[in-house]
Formats: structure tokens, sequence, C-alpha cells
């Protein structure tokens, strides 16, 4: 058993070390990544989804944003009166800072919160009520 907290403690470490301005190459993680992201949105109606539900202003928990490559391109394919305030969580601080700034750009997101966080302590960020 406690093997595995180690195994995820060494694992959370080299995502924080790749996950860096230097190591990490963005626009060849892209030209693969952005396929399966178009895909997506072109397959599924999000405009449907969101305008289904009764309020107009959502809000959304990102676990894993990266760089909010997916948000900025789903976007530019949203329509209507929607809102998507988001709280962003990873265990990048780069990251983090890319998604907010491309959240921040966008027309139908926002960015509310950020938690620099891996998912394995996200229990510790929720408050108790």
């Amino acid at each position: 058993m406690n093997n595995n907290i180690n195994l995820i403690t060494d694992n959370s470490e080299l995502s924080k070390s790749y996950y860096q301005p230097e190591k990490l190459e963005l626009d060849s993680w892209f030209q693969v990544a952005q396929i399966d992201y178009e895909k997506l949105i072109e397959q599924y109606s999000f405009n449907n989804l969101f305008k289904g539900f009764a309020k107009n202003q959502l809000k959304l928990l990102d676990i894993g944003c990266g760089s909010a490559k997916f948000p900025s391109l789903l976007d530019k394919k949203l329509d209507g009166n929607i809102h998507l305030s988001a709280d962003l969580l990873d265990i990048s601080e780069y990251s983090l800072q890319l998604a907010k700034k491309r959240f921040d750009s966008c027309q139908y997101f926002s960015t509310n919160s950020t938690y620099l966080s891996a998912t394995e302590n996200l229990q510790q960020l929720v408050k108790k009520n």
C-alpha cells in the first residue's frame, strides 16, 4: 500500500517537472491534440448541451486544465446567451497561467478561481459544509 502512495507522489513530481515553459512544446502537442478536439466539437453539439440547462450562466471545474486549448476552440463554435465560469485545477503553475490567459480571452468562458494542485489532493480543496 505504501508503494502506491510513493508512486503517486513520484508521478506528480514528473508531471510538475514536465509542464514547464522550457520543456513543453505546445505547438507540437497541438498538432496532434487539436485534431481530436476539433473532431469532438464537430461531432457533439455543445450548444445544445449548454442550452439544455435551466440557467444560461454555468459553473465548471476544469480538472487538469492544461493550457485550455479545448475551451478556446469550443468558444469559437458557441452561440447564444450562455456564459461558462470555470474553476481551473492543474498541477502546473505554468499551465494554470496559460489556461487563465486563454479563458479570459474567450467570449463565452471566463476564469473564476485557480487551484494549483494534483487531483489526488482535490478532497483537501473542497470546502466542507
